[in-house]
């Protein structure tokens, strides 16, 4: 006998309203669980799943997991007094208002607990499926979760997340997690589930920190680099890459580099996971339009000044673009200007393109 065998079944109306949702399960399960909470399973029976032999005490539980208190006695004057409208008017299908209705004042309280379950079902469903936000080259987003976090992404990245992190009580896997592709700066609510960042190389793990996370892909190499502003972070190393088995924890100040060549294989653990210290600022110069890169590959910095500035630059075979280079801008700047004292520190030419720039050797 399944958990639910003793519930009258969910209108067809509304299962195949939801049908189509890959959450449609979580929904169903909610529409039960607001069955039992009604009182309509025999008081007398225990549960199935939790033993309990009241409706009242699926009211607690209910009441447990919104933060919303059961009203009492003393609460009858209040309840007596006039109140404000609502502030937030929900609209549901004829077969599931009228089912609603019979329910609202089976309990004191309840109309309350019931409009807490139903918000629940609605967020179960609205939450279906991810959010994938996409900046391009040369344009800054901020993103707000659900949770109270805020990713800022830099240009020619990506950010996929669930449009609602669900707890393990609605089948939620106990984590708010996203994955990240560019660059993006995190400040992560604390919370009493991790919060889990993933790129192509590294998963990051955290509570609640501020940290920056770069995670791009050249030709000739894919890397992923953390740099911690606040907090404490674990990183650690994914697919391939984790031949090396162990993580670092970073804290503030701290750097973890997650390098590998752009096949996926590792090579020597130093080659995987490089731990070193310096100021976050460096690495955060971007979210104030101004730009970093410490011993950096030419070709990396290249490609990262094309997402954030949103141009085309080439090079001139002439030009080396293994060249190791620091560069350090801490307030907002222009491509121009970057271009102009790398060309004239390093003895190059630049010209400009119908899309941008190059860099070749002077004559």
């Amino acid at each position: 006998m399944t958990e639910f065998s003793k519930s009258p079944p969910m209108p067809a109306s509304l299962r195949d309203e939801i049908a189509t949702h890959s959450s449609a399960a979580d929904l169903e399960r909610v529409w039960h669980l607001l069955d039992r909470a009604d009182g309509r399973r025999d008081a007398d029976a225990p549960s199935p799943t939790t033993g309990e032999r009241s409706a009242d005490a699926l009211w607690d539980r209910i009441a447990a997991a919104t933060g919303i208190p059961l009203a009492t006695a003393d609460d009858a004057a209040a309840r007596s007094a006039p109140t404000a409208p609502p502030a937030l008017t929900l609209v549901v299908s004829d077969a599931y208002a009228s089912t609603a209705a019979r329910r609202v004042w089976r309990r004191p309280g309840a109309s309350v607990l019931l409009a807490a379950a139903a918000s629940v079902a609605v967020m179960t469903w609205w939450g279906t499926g991810n959010v994938r936000v996409t900046t391009p080259a040369g344009r800054v987003e901020t993103v707000r979760l659900r949770d109270g976090s805020t990713v800022v992404l830099n240009g020619a990245s990506a950010l996929q997340h669930p449009r609602y992190f669900r707890p393990t009580w609605l089948g939620g896997d106990g984590r708010r997690a996203v994955r990240v592709q560019g660059e993006a700066y995190f400040r992560v609510a604390k919370g009493q589930t991790p919060f889990v960042v993933q790129t192509a190389q590294a998963e990051i793990r955290v509570v609640g920190t501020r940290f920056n996370v770069q995670a791009r892909a050249t030709d000739a190499a894919a890397h992923t680099d953390v740099a911690v502003e606040e907090g404490v972070v674990q990183v650690r190393a994914l697919g391939a890459l984790a031949a090396v088995d162990r993580s670092v924890e970073l804290r503030a100040n701290d750097r973890v580099s997650v390098r590998g060549v752009a096949d996926g294989a590792a090579s020597r653990e130093d080659d995987v996971l490089q731990v070193t210290q310096g100021d976050p600022r460096r690495d955060l110069a971007w979210t104030n339009g101004g730009f970093a890169a410490v011993d950096q590959p030419l070709r990396e910095i290249l490609a990262s000044l094309e997402a954030q500035f949103g141009v085309e630059l080439s090079m001139r075979d002439s030009v080396a673009a293994a060249s190791v280079i620091t560069l350090y801008y801490p307030e907002r700047t222009t491509i121009d200007r970057i271009l102009t004292d790398l060309a004239t520190a390093r003895g190059w030419a630049m010209r400009r393109t119908s899309r941008g720039y190059e860099l070749r050797a002077a004559p």
